[in-house]
């Protein structure tokens, strides 16, 4: 961006929902200070949902060492309410939705603005997520989740070039833009992404994937962390159809028909003893797949744990695919979730 003199430059407000992210917060912000992008047209704009793990006494230690930071939240505040009051309360043209969960590369803010000022009809800017794991849990998470057999063709498995797509994760947004979009959805405490993104596309607005621009991500740590995440993604997505019948694609209901298969051979193997062999079709083909998925990742990823890439593919299926049966037969409650932790 050198032939564009900084004084010219817009404001970017970095919007960063968090709560408890003690573990992560400095290296976040860290990241923030290392962008190639002008320090001097960057404010940074936490908002707290009501942490109690000392992350609020590390943002105040923050705040005193530099005056671009601002903190607001309270206790009760979700992530799509947290990024409503950093718009609201933003000064820059442009907003960046970046989780408090992870760090940007020197880069990111850069490119995005760029690509921002040269289409007007470009609405959102979002790069590669990329999993950070360190034990063997996380690691085999993180190649079940970023793999196809785990979630399918998405943001986490979408080519490696500059290409338009349907969302991003961590996006970069003109404010006016995601204001004339309507925000985001405060009853979408998983999911907040895609619906505001399926939204602004609605007003016009293209959604650019740039592969040079990278969010580093620490992955759920355990299986019942990542089971939990996934059970939350299916509800949220059965939220996201209601609300948009369009949205629907057969891909979001492919778990669930697995997971309702799977229970009915179950009980029809239980009080029913004829035909066994084709009564278990369903749960000899998914057991099947498991372990050819898991053996392929494994190959693929140099990773010896052939049982846990097992116990993760089936956290993500079954945690989706379970809820997004709750969340669509199960009459949903607008009410407004507490737990922001992502």
């Amino acid at each position: 961006m050198s032939h564009i003199i900084a004084k010219q430059l817009p404001l970017v407000s970095i919007v960063m929902p968090i709560k408890n992210e003690a573990d992560y917060i400095v290296e976040s912000i860290k990241r923030i200070n290392e962008q190639l992008y002008p320090k001097t047209k960057i404010e940074i704009l936490i908002v707290d949902g009501g942490s109690t793990d000392g992350t609020l006494n590390i943002v105040r230690q923050l705040l005193e060492q530099d005056e671009r930071i601002r903190l607001y939240g309270d206790k009760g505040i979700n992530c799509p309410q947290a990024m409503n009051i950093g718009i609201k309360k933003a000064r820059g043209q442009i907003v960046a939705k970046i989780d408090g969960h992870g760090y940007l590369n020197k880069e990111f803010i850069q490119i995005a603005v760029k690509c921002l000022l040269k289409d007007v009809n470009l609405g959102c800017v979002g790069g590669q997520v990329i999993p950070l794991s360190r034990t063997n849990i996380e690691k085999s998470n993180s190649y079940a989740r970023f793999s196809k057999l785990g979630v399918g063709a998405g943001i986490y498995t979408t080519r490696n070039t500059v290409h338009e797509i349907d969302t991003v994760q961590c996006g970069v947004y003109r404010k006016r833009d995601i204001v004339r979009a309507g925000m985001f959805d405060p009853n979408l405490q998983y999911g907040e992404d895609e619906e505001a993104n399926y939204r602004l596309t609605l007003v016009g607005k293209k959604i650019l994937y740039h592969p040079d621009m990278k969010y580093y991500y620490f992955i759920r740590p355990s299986f019942k962390g990542l089971l939990k995440q996934y059970f939350n993604y299916g509800v949220a997505r059965a939220k996201v159809i209601k609300k948009h019948p369009h949205f629907f694609n057969i891909k979001h209901v492919i778990p669930s028909i697995l997971v309702i298969f799977i229970i009915l051979d179950i009980l029809m193997l239980i009080f029913n003893k004829t035909f066994m062999p084709i009564r278990a079709t369903s749960i000899v083909i998914y057991t099947a797949f498991l372990l050819v998925a898991s053996f392929f990742l494994c190959i693929k990823n140099s990773f010896l744990y052939i049982h846990y890439i097992i116990l993760s593919l089936i956290c993500l299926h079954f945690g989706y695919g379970f809820g997004l049966i709750k969340g669509i037969f199960v009459r949903e409650k607008r009410e407004i979730h507490n737990n922001m932790k992502r």
